[in-house]
């Protein structure tokens, strides 16, 4: 595993949120918390996944835009071409090596170590959104200079967003049961918006890779999605186009009326199975409800890759022979 450099520096990033992140432990989490105290009204069930003024407190205030492509990265071993686990190149594969995509990955650590989205980055002009709860690891991926928006907040195991105690585990770390708003070694406050919020808040219409790692809670992740309104899918060789509404006061970034994940071609997404509590089989069974199907496994030694590849179902049959 790549080494970590959280150094004594005082690098200072300018974040849309208006305030500074310094490239250290102490200051990220301390800013977090601001950042947390000043925006945590819109939370709870009442709140809808779509509510305008949620998508905006998104948008505006937890959502950093990509270094420019001119920006040279700041990579603790840059020799190393793809730093996944082995699903980067299995989705590169089904994608025919395309270009200029847009991926999520949530659990996205420091934006380097065992990235499943960097190689599609650096080698095929790709963008897109990185998510990481924790302040320290979002801290070190700052400095990266991913091309990439960045978002220091986690995807709601909710229907709804809301606020949860984070365990601070390295590359471990989850939401956990305690109580928010106490002040104990290793835990943080943090802001959770559920998925379909965020792809209101790029104005995406089209997604060419999910890769999702959340230390057990990926089925609650999936569950949450409103699937008559995404259609998690790959993009592949047909051009597409889809016309959304423009940035408004009700949607700064402008939507569209449903979110596809992409819309031709081979449909996919990772998914970690090993940490669910329900086991894999019932994953693969929710998911083949909804109208995916395993493709494939990736796995790696020491439990560093334990993942589904998911295609699909329509697909699968006509790629079959």
């Amino acid at each position: 595993m790549c080494p970590r450099r959280h150094g004594n520096s005082q690098m200072e990033v300018k974040l849309i949120v208006g305030v500074r992140l310094e490239d250290s432990r102490a200051s990220a989490g301390l800013r977090q918390k601001e950042n947390m105290e000043r925006y945590s009204d819109l939370n709870g069930p009442l709140v809808r996944q779509e509510d305008p003024r949620l998508v905006a407190k998104l948008a505006t205030k937890f959502l950093i835009p990509p270094k420019p492509r001119e920006v040279p990265y700041h990579l603790e071993d840059p020799v190393v071409r793809d730093t996944s686990m082995g699903q980067a190149e299995k989705i590169m594969k089904l994608l025919d090596y395309k270009k200029n995509g847009f991926f999520i990955e949530c659990g996205a650590l420091d934006g380097e170590t065992r990235s499943n989205t960097l190689v599609f980055e650096r080698e095929l002009g790709w963008n897109g959104l990185l998510i990481e709860a924790d302040p320290f690891n979002f801290a070190s991926m700052v400095t990266k200079n991913r091309k990439a928006y960045l978002s220091p907040s986690c995807l709601s195991i909710k229907s709804y967003p809301n606020i949860v105690s984070f365990h601070q585990l390295h590359n471990m770390g989850k939401i956990s049961n305690s109580p928010v708003g106490q002040n104990k070694p290793g835990y943080v406050d943090v802001q959770c918006f559920p998925f379909y919020t965020y792809l209101l808040a790029l104005n995406r219409t089209l997604i060419d890779y999910f890769s999702l790692d959340v230390e057990g809670h990926e089925l609650d992740v999936l569950e949450t999605i409103p699937f008559d309104k995404v259609d998690i899918q790959v993009r592949y060789r047909t051009r597409w186009t889809s016309g959304g509404l423009p940035p408004s006061p009700k949607y700064p970034l402008g939507c569209s009326e449903s979110i596809s994940l992409a819309q031709t071609g081979r449909q996919t997404l990772s998914v970690e199975f090993v940490h669910v509590a329900k086991g894999k089989e019932y994953l693969q069974m929710f998911m083949e409800k909804k109208g995916y199907v395993v493709d494939s496994e990736v796995t790696h030694s020491n439990n560093l890759a334990n993942d589904f590849i998911f295609v699909k179902s329509t697909l699968r049959r006509a790629l079959d022979p």
